[in-house]
């Protein structure tokens, strides 16, 4: 986490001292992307780069903040709540969790599913192809708000998209995104 100018958090990615050509490149080609991707409210936005010294490997990249994590980590964190904090009373004929942990509701997991659906037919308007869709690559803002991110195996579509989908007659797939909690 950083702040830009002073005041706006920011999460700064960059590559180790000790990294290889092949790490920094691959820093690169996902800025490449962020910056041609462009905004949209489910996709986490690029903020800045800045660029020390490129010879040496120094590249800070801004990216927004997104201050609860990552959903997978988000929902793991509900499940073991849950999970090893729920206690039964004999008086009772169920189970109730306790009042500081905020059971998910299906409204949520469904707000998250429409959010990250919309994340992706964005990148698809814009012939990216994102490569590595995780519930580890999409963050939470402070208002739940769920985010796409991560872009380092994604790649941009030009002539191949045409040739690949359009030309080979595959029809348009409509993705959905189902979580699950065990």
């Amino acid at each position: 986490m950083g702040l830009l100018d002073g005041i706006i958090p920011t999460a700064v990615k960059t590559v180790k001292d000790d990294s290889d050509d092949a790490k920094l490149n691959a820093l690169l080609s996902e800025v490449k992307v962020m910056a041609y991707v462009g905004n949209h409210k489910n996709v986490t936005q690029l903020l800045g780069v800045q660029l020390v010294d490129l010879r040496k490997g120094n590249i800070f990249v801004a990216v927004e903040y997104c201050s609860l994590g990552s959903l997978k980590d988000y929902l793991t964190k509900q499940s073991d709540e849950l999970g090893t904090s729920i206690s039964f009373d004999k008086s009772q004929d169920y189970i109730e969790p306790p009042s500081f942990v905020k059971p998910l509701s299906r409204h949520e997991l469904l707000r998250w599913c429409h959010q990250v659906s919309g994340a992706m037919e964005f990148l698809g308007s814009k012939k990216i192809i994102h490569g590595d869709l995780a519930t580890r690559n999409v963050l939470l803002d402070s208002n739940f708000v769920a985010k796409v991110s991560d872009f380092g195996l994604s790649r941009r579509m030009f002539n191949n998209y045409k040739q690949s989908v359009v030309g080979s007659g595959v029809s348009t797939c409509t993705f959905s995104c189902i979580l699950f909690i065990h």
